[in-house]
């Protein structure tokens, strides 16, 4: 049994050495799988209960993540975009604006995974991003510039609150059940992503 990223050694990881039993050591692990989900292979690796390892990542997750607030938008193409249980979809939701220089940077890997979930490659995830302090003219303009087709919805200026965004971009990953984990700015978000719903 092993875990990766010496480089981010932590105090968790110090103390997990000194646990005995590999029941409480799975125990740590997932707590620290929740912060991180670069823990999760050594969490499935220690995990020796009847049922598949999926099942208990998922009934973990939801016992871990906060309840989303719902949404409620209207996208661009007119339709209303309501967030529900999503049959075993778990929900990106993405908050940018065209004024924002990083969320304009990200775009790019952002269409090729919305791609991807329009392919078949990534069917267990949805996309919604929200388009914050901006105007539809602008979004619409941004859109066809770049050729973007990811959903977007307009922001009704209170779902930021609801989600408290600080700062832009700002990424939330929900369960399929409705709850949610920020992915923190700076990660390679789409592994993030991926570590969690694979």
């Amino acid at each position: 049994f092993f875990l990766f990223d010496k480089e981010k050694y932590s105090f968790e990881e110090d103390y997990l050495a000194t646990i005995a039993s590999d029941d409480d050591k799975l125990k740590m692990v997932m707590a620290m799988s929740m912060k991180d989900p670069k823990y999760k292979v050594s969490a499935k690796a220690l995990y020796k209960e009847p049922g598949t390892f999926g099942e208990y990542w998922l009934t973990e997750f939801n016992k871990n993540g906060k309840i989303a607030p719902l949404i409620s938008l209207t996208k661009l193409d007119g339709t209303i975009y309501q967030m529900v249980n999503n049959n075993n979809q778990w929900t990106l939701v993405d908050f940018w604006g065209t004024w924002c220089s990083p969320c304009r940077k990200e775009h790019p890997d952002l269409q090729s995974t919305y791609q991807k979930t329009q392919d078949g490659k990534l069917p267990n995830l949805n996309i919604i991003t929200i388009a914050s302090n901006d105007n539809e003219q602008a979004v619409r303009a941004y859109m066809k510039e770049f050729s973007y087709t990811f959903p977007v919805a307009m922001s009704d200026n209170q779902i930021e609150r609801a989600y408290k965004v600080a700062s832009w971009p700002s990424k939330f990953l929900v369960s399929p059940q409705g709850k949610y984990v920020v992915i923190p700015f700076g990660v390679d978000w789409q592994k993030y992503i991926a570590d969690y719903i694979n």
